[in-house]
């Protein structure tokens, strides 16, 4: 148990370097929604695109650890060093402990699982859930008659869908794995009364899964897939960059991993008695994507975005770890040319990792605007989607707000906001009696003109961040 505890340790250190950096839209709406209770957090997800099980044990987390910026992001890190421990075993239990070791070790230093260790989002917690479901699963085929662990199985696959509609992906990937690699025919006991546990235990979600379903289709921000589309999704595995900044030296560092990767795979694959749990890991890392492509192509909206199957990326460091670990060769030339390039591919990935511009740095405008703001004034952004960013870093000093006249709500994201009404004016022009002072936070567009955005107001200090302006507005 020590090894994966080590392995996690190293993960643990990785995420922390980058884990106080700023919060983007998606992580300060899973902090805003956690705000209610069970309740609330139940009817506005229905109004979302994910289901609740995520918000569920965030909320949970915060009751137990706060609501800080890091306190929120340790789940995702606790939840990506659970899936490491349970790799360990997994494939301990398929290979051997050499296998098992390598794995782990590499899954510790996967750049995506260290990225999105870094963010209040489901994505880890949908990762322990398929390699738990996974673990289980073997379990339940070594020994048929034991009813609790298909009872697991099934809670593990609604829970699974219950925290993310891809996690269904990873599902399609095991029922191909049961019927041709394990021969289980799922129209028959066990494996039928699993599949109708777990379609019970989700069944209460399923009309809001369609109504969600809708509410994507109708447009969503996710590009369409194209012919790069599978090359960015192996170079975002291995160096955290798409398929076009994947450039000079890192060419021939991905192009080795793959061209040698698939060498191994067909060699190991002549090992019959290596082939069943081979054949697995290669199914849980293409399945996934495949479905994703799919049901990504018209009359569908796109739907493919690597994060929402960081499961089956993972399973790509996974597979790597246990060809190096179970190749035997006279002459190892292969395998040891196989770990350097690894290597050095998750050294590479870590680093754009750890020195990525955030995607919005609004923390970085707030903290000035504290640095420079009298005691007591507040701030006041100019769109609900700044206002979410933002209100995170709200304080009693300097309060958050934004008008209610400038919301739209008709976006389910927006529904929060409604429900709470947290910082929300009623009434703009009371605000204005109130406060001789305040800054405004906008979009830096335009910046060359600034005008005074409130009327009677004069700008008297301006500040400029990345993507943002930050304006000190006093009454004339």
């Amino acid at each position: 148990m020590l090894v994966p505890l080590l392995f996690c340790l190293i993960y643990l250190l990785f995420c922390a370097i980058n884990i106080n950096g700023s919060v983007w839209f998606d992580e300060s709406f899973s902090a805003y929604l956690i705000r209610g209770n069970f309740t609330d957090i139940l009817s506005l997800t229905a109004a979302d695109v994910h289901p609740p099980f995520f918000y569920f044990c965030l909320k949970i987390w915060s009751l137990i650890f706060g609501t800080s910026v890091i306190s929120l992001r340790f789940m995702s890190v606790f939840f990506g060093g659970v899936s490491i421990i349970l790799v360990f075993h997994l494939v301990k239990r398929w290979f051997n402990l050499k296998a098992a070791t390598i794995s782990a070790a590499l899954l510790s230093i996967s750049p995506l699982l260290i990225r999105y260790g870094q963010e209040m989002r489901m994505y880890t917690l949908a990762l322990t859930i398929v390699i738990g479901a996974t673990y289980v699963l073997e379990l339940a085929l070594e020994s048929p008659n034991k009813k609790r662990y298909w009872v697991l199985y099934a809670i593990l696959l609604a829970l699974g869908i219950w925290t993310h509609y891809f996690v269904v992906a990873a599902w399609i990937a095991h029922l191909i794995y049961l019927i041709f690699v394990r021969k289980q025919n799922p129209l028959k006991k066990p494996l039928l009364n699993t599949y109708l546990l777990a379609i019970i235990i989700f069944a209460a979600w399923t009309p809001f899964l369609f109504q969600q379903i809708q509410n994507v289709q109708k447009g969503f921000w996710i590009p369409a897939i194209s012919a790069l589309t599978p090359v960015s999704y192996l170079t975002e595995t291995f160096f955290f960059l798409d398929s076009e900044n994947t450039t000079s030296w890192l060419v021939p560092v991905f192009l080795g991993i793959v061209i040698i990767s698939g060498t191994l795979i067909y060699r190991i694959l002549k090992q019959s008695k290596l082939r069943q749990p081979f054949y697995a890991l290669l199914i849980f890392i293409i399945v996934p994507p495949l479905v994703l492509m799919i049901l990504s192509l018209p009359p569908f909206a796109p739907v493919f975005v690597n994060r929402y199957i960081l499961y089956a990326s993972s399973f790509i460091w996974v597979l790597i770890g246990a060809m190096i670990a179970l190749y035997r060769s006279k002459k190892p030339v292969l395998k040891i040319t196989l770990s350097l390039l690894t290597l050095t591919a998750a050294i590479i990935g870590i680093v754009n990792v750890e020195t990525r511009t955030p995607e919005e740095n609004i923390e970085s405008i707030i903290s000035m605007v504290n640095q420079l703001a009298d005691k007591k004034e507040p701030i006041l952004t100019n769109n609900i989607w700044n206002y979410y960013s933002a209100v995170f870093y709200s304080t009693d000093e300097h309060p958050v707000y934004t008008a209610n006249d400038w919301i739209d709500y008709q976006y389910g994201s927006e529904a929060p906001v409604k429900k709470y009404q947290y910082h929300i004016i009623s009434d703009l022009k009371d605000f204005q009696k109130q406060h001789q002072t305040f800054w405004y936070i906008a979009d830096a567009q335009n910046s060359d003109s600034v005008k005074s955005p409130i009327e009677n107001y004069r700008i008297v200090n301006e500040i400029f961040d990345g993507d943002y302006l930050a304006i000190e507005l006093e009454r004339e």
